[in-house]
């Protein structure tokens, strides 16, 4: 079993600006977690790094919070917000299916304002 969900792992290329469907997992507080689409920042090996995604309703007005659009490249199913104050690192193996990329404007906003997160 352990070796089928390794191989499975391995078959898996990510990229920055691409969308995946994620099984984010349960943890304590006030964590993204359950399955939703995130934005690709960084691999590294196993680790991917990603922003979440969450609907546009669920929006409460964070400053960091960015509106992404569906369109036909990103394939997101409504309007979204990007969360980068939740940016997080996670196996491969929680990865279910690409869906999109980013447009290159919003992947650059994201990209500057997690520097801006950073700085302060």
């Amino acid at each position: 079993m352990h070796e089928v969900a390794l191989n499975k792992k391995m078959k898996k290329n990510f990229s920055p600006t691409e969308i995946w469907t994620t099984k984010f997992p349960e943890k304590p507080g006030i964590c993204i977690h359950g399955k939703r689409p995130c934005i690709i920042i960084q691999c590294f090996g196993d680790t991917v790094t990603v922003i979440p995604l969450t609907r546009h309703e669920n929006n409460k007005g964070h400053p960091y919070d960015l509106l992404i659009n569906r369109n036909t490249t990103n394939n997101l199913t409504k309007d979204s917000i990007a969360k980068l104050t939740q940016i997080q690192s996670l196996d491969k193996i929680v990865f279910i299916k690409k869906i999109g990329i980013i447009d290159k404007e919003s992947f650059r906003t994201i990209t500057e304002i997690v520097h801006k997160i950073l700085e302060d």
